[in-house]
């Protein structure tokens, strides 16, 4: 027996899109029903001579916070006020700013903290994966795979996103162009780049590896830097083995690093350094 209207196969894609909008979890089911005795006992308070009043008010208002309930207006209340007395604001000569980030001091290419360890900070550009061949990336990933099983020691593989700076790479393009006679042309194409950078918001991704060292009160300084120092050299080598160029930042590289989360960089010697960190520098 034929039927005279079609029942729709992605009906039930359609009740799946709509039927979560209709749940609440516990703490929303709460604030509800705290919502409605509310309401209720407003109800019951209001004057019997004024009907219209009467269900209307209460109605109206339990309406707006379901909606506000629905909404997780709290959640986003809360979060705001934890970015609000976050240190987002705070610059990292602040004290407040020893918590947050406990460094003692940063020499000899290594980070000390507070709390007694020792940090060498690798940083690797990564390779552009979907661009390799099948057996190209099983080889990367076999590599990869036997690197890490191969550590013998704690470390933490950390990534940040950034703003995408060609600059380098756009003057030795002008330079290039000038001598074959296409400066005008290569103008052209990197103002295209840049618009199309800043238009599409194009950020790129910088890897870090942090190898940890706990000191020890009876180890000397010559002692930890020797153990960071081989065990920079022993990771670079086995990232070389995965076509990952890495290598290890020095003391100014690792200032920027840290102050660049607080302030603005101004660029010196290929460096970038915070205003704080370039004035300590110009009078050392």
């Amino acid at each position: 027996m034929s039927c005279l209207y079609e029942i729709p196969k992605n009906l039930n894609r359609y009740s799946e899109e709509f039927v979560p909008v209709l749940k609440w979890n516990l703490r929303q089911s709460v604030y509800g029903a705290v919502a409605f005795f509310l309401c209720f006992g407003l109800f019951l308070k209001l004057p019997e001579a004024k009907p219209m009043l009467k269900l209307s008010l209460p109605l109206i208002s339990f309406v707006f916070l379901g909606i506000l309930i629905h909404l997780k207006v709290d959640e986003k209340l809360l979060s705001w006020m934890n970015l609000m007395l976050s240190l987002r604001n705070v610059g990292y000569s602040d004290s407040r700013m020893d918590k947050f980030v406990p460094i003692k001091q940063i020499k000899n290419d290594i980070v000390y903290t507070s709390d007694e360890k020792c940090l060498a900070i690798l940083k690797t550009k990564p390779i552009d994966f979907s661009l390799l061949s099948e057996d190209e990336q099983l080889e990367v990933i076999s590599s990869y795979q036997y690197f890490l099983r191969s550590l013998d020691f704690p470390c933490q593989i950390s990534c940040r996103s950034v703003e995408v700076n060609l600059n380098k790479w756009y003057t030795n393009v002008i330079e290039s162009a000038d001598k074959t006679g296409n400066k005008e042309r290569m103008k052209h194409m990197i103002e295209w780049m840049k618009k199309n950078i800043e238009d599409n918001k194009t950020r790129t991704r910088i890897f870090y590896i942090v190898i940890p060292y706990e000191r020890n009160k009876k180890d000397k300084e010559a002692a930890e830097i020797t153990i960071l120092n081989e065990r920079s050299k022993d990771i670079i080598k086995r990232l070389d083995n995965c076509d990952l160029k890495t290598f290890r930042m020095g003391t100014d590289e690792l200032l920027s690093l840290y102050s660049s989360y607080f302030t603005d960089l101004s660029e010196m010697n290929m460096t970038l350094l915070s205003p704080v960190t370039w004035l300590k520098k110009v009078d050392a």
